[in-house]
């Protein structure tokens, strides 16, 4: 049996798909697509570095994205 490593992204690749993501007018699937990495991990990168606001839409922060927590 060949078992495949999980692959392991930089911060910086989930900093700019994190960026590329909330800052298209493309759904977060197709841009998931484009970039090779599969949808739910995209969506997992979102919402983990992004906050609510007013309850109404999530925000990324850019000091997240620089504390090194991608």
């Amino acid at each position: 049996m060949n078992q495949e490593k999980p692959k392991v992204y930089t911060a910086e690749f989930r900093e700019s798909s994190v960026k590329l993501a909330t800052e298209s007018d493309k759904p977060v699937a197709q841009t998931a697509g484009d970039i090779g990495v599969n949808k739910n991990t995209l969506h997992t990168w979102i919402s983990k570095y992004s906050r609510p606001v007013d309850n109404i839409k999530a925000v990324r922060t850019d000091e997240q994205l620089y504390e090194g927590h991608l």
